[in-house]
């Protein structure tokens, strides 16, 4: 039992060690990240130092795809290796004024045959 706690205290302690190198390395200006930028600072620790540039390395001891980490690591470097850069942004459209709305005689007609039919969604779009 003891043992258990012990081993989960070793790796809660060299993750926070892990955590406190990268952002001591790469986050020298100490900029306020968020949690996924921290977490997104740790890929970069860890493709840097502890896999000597290996993405495909990095990827599989992180899980997630290779392509994804390349992806990131780009964006790090092309910023100068700014962390700020690790952020994510919003992936919601900025305009939504310029969507095209269906008319109020197509909503009338969809819910009519909703009504006559008795069917959701999935089955009026088929049957249209």
């Amino acid at each position: 039992m003891w043992t258990n706690r012990l081993m989960y205290r070793i790796s809660f302690n060299s993750i926070q060690l892990m955590q406190t190198r990268a952002e001591n390395l790469l986050n020298p200006k100490r900029y306020h990240l968020s949690e996924q930028a921290r977490k997104r600072l740790k890929w970069m620790y860890l493709i840097y130092y502890e896999t000597k540039g290996n993405i495909s390395q990095a990827a599989d001891r992180i899980g997630i795809s290779r392509e994804w980490l390349s992806k990131l690591k780009s964006k790090f470097e092309k910023s100068g290796r700014n962390p700020m850069v690790l952020e994510p942004h919003s992936k919601a459209p900025r305009q939504t004024n310029n969507r095209h709305r269906i008319s109020d005689e197509m909503v009338k007609a969809i819910l009519e045959i909703r009504d006559e039919y008795g069917s959701g969604a999935r089955r009026t779009s088929r049957s249209c």
